[in-house]
């Protein structure tokens, strides 16, 4: 398969410290394109790129699909993206994305990408029942959900550390390097827990303290995320009617 890039038929969808994302309209699917330090040279072999993209897919269908069940895993799809549609998307989403992203983009190479659908879409079987409403998406990067092991951790390493998960200690650690100004107060083994009460408390922080973690779209457009924060009962006013409880406390029973 073959893309073609233009304003008319793809929009920015995020980006994380590797990938970038952009959503195809009308196919209602997205790509994940990887992006390199904006001032490095190095060039990655289109065929080495397409073994690794093979090998991801192989990754999901063999290891992801079983383990969560055939039918929570989507594969995705490798397809060819020309070296000119790459300096397309460098240049329209560029004034889109956030500044502390722009020292890294996508080599301008002929390469391969994976192609899944996209969620912040009903898939195609429950677009033939009827609907009212908007449709809501919440995408959550739940980072690692358990403890260092002690073998792992450096030998200068505090004793309070051995209690704590890859996530907290790197909130710790951009504390200090002044990358944040304050800790989230989230934590994955929360999340993981089991517990009841940790898992929705979990919840209820990601939606305080969003960062990198959280994300809510309305019909496909981001509407609460960590740089845009508009008014989350307002958001989801629409989808869960007029109701007495908080709109925030029904979404995290919601997604419990």
């Amino acid at each position: 398969m073959h893309l073609i890039i233009s304003p008319e038929t793809c929009s920015y969808r995020g980006e994380g410290n590797a990938g970038f994302v952009i959503s195809l309209k009308k196919e209602e699917k997205v790509i994940r394109l990887e992006k390199q330090d904006a001032a490095s040279k190095q060039t990655t072999c289109i065929d080495e790129q397409r073994q690794k993209c093979e090998n991801q897919i192989s990754m999901v269908k063999n290891v992801m699909k079983p383990l969560l069940g055939e039918n929570l895993v989507n594969c995705p799809v490798l397809v060819f993206i020309h070296k000119d549609e790459i300096k397309t998307i460098n240049s329209l989403f560029s004034v889109q994305r956030p500044k502390s992203r722009l020292h890294k983009i996508v080599n301008e190479e002929n390469t391969y990408v994976l192609m899944l659908p996209d969620y912040c879409t009903l898939p195609p079987d429950l677009k033939m029942f009827s609907s009212f409403g908007p449709v809501i998406s919440v995408e959550i990067k739940p980072k690692q959900g358990f403890l260092s092991k002690e073998l792992f951790l450096p030998s200068d390493c505090s004793s309070s550390s051995l209690l704590m998960c890859r996530f907290c200690m790197m909130q710790h650690f951009k504390l200090r390097r002044k990358v944040i100004s304050s800790k989230s107060t989230y934590c994955p083994t929360d999340l993981f827990s089991g517990c009841p009460a940790r898992m929705q408390h979990a919840l209820k922080i990601l939606l305080q303290t969003p960062r990198n973690n959280l994300r809510i779209f309305k019909d496909q457009e981001l509407v609460y995320s960590e740089e845009k924060r508009n008014d989350l009962e307002d958001v989801l006013f629409d989808f869960f009617g007029d109701i007495s409880a908080s709109y925030c406390d029904k979404c995290i029973s919601w997604l419990y």
